[in-house]
C-alpha cells in the first residue's frame, strides 16, 4: 500500500550530482513507507516534475525552451521501496542550451513537485535538493 499524501518532506530526499558532462538528479525514499513516484523527470512547465533553478553571475535565470514532452501516464510510475533510489542523467550541455546559460560557472539546484500526482496516487510533497556549481 501507498500512502505518499501522509508522508512528509523529510521521508525524501532529492540530490543533485555532477558527473562527467551530465548531472544525476535523485530522489531517495527515508521514510519506513513505500512511496510511488514518477519515472519522467519531464522540465516541461506546464506540468513538470522537476524544475531547475539556475543561477548565472549570481541572477535568476528562466526557461528559454520547453521540451515537447507528454503528459505523464501510469506507466511513468515506480513504488520506491523504503531507502531505494530512482535518478535520471541530465546533460549539462543541455541544461545550458535550455536557459541560455554562457558563463563558464552556474549554480543549480532542483526541486521534484508532480502536479498530477493525485491522478497517480503518487508523492504529492514539494522536495527541494542541494545546490551544485558546475564549471565547465
Amino acid at each position: 500500500m501507498i500512502v505518499a499524501v501522509h508522508c512528509i518532506a523529510g521521508d525524501f530526499r532529492l540530490d543533485l550530482h555532477d558527473h562527467d558532462n551530465f548531472m544525476i538528479v535523485s530522489i531517495e525514499n527515508l521514510s519506513a513507507q513505500d512511496i510511488k513516484v514518477s519515472t519522467k523527470f519531464t522540465q516541461n512547465p506546464a506540468f513538470g516534475l522537476i524544475r531547475f533553478n539556475v543561477l548565472e553571475n549570481g541572477h535568476g535565470v528562466g526557461f528559454k525552451s520547453a521540451p515537447n514532452e507528454e503528459l505523464p501516464t501510469s506507466s511513468d510510475y515506480l513504488t520506491l521501496k523504503p531507502y531505494e533510489v530512482f535518478g535520471r542523467a541530465f546533460s549539462i550541455s543541455e541544461i545550458r542550451k535550455s536557459y541560455g546559460i554562457t558563463a563558464k560557472c552556474f549554480e543549480i539546484s532542483a526541486e521534484y513537485h508532480d502536479f498530477v500526482s493525485t491522478r497517480f496516487d503518487s508523492l504529492s510533497s514539494v522536495i527541494k535538493s542541494n545546490q551544485l556549481r558546475i564549471c565547465r
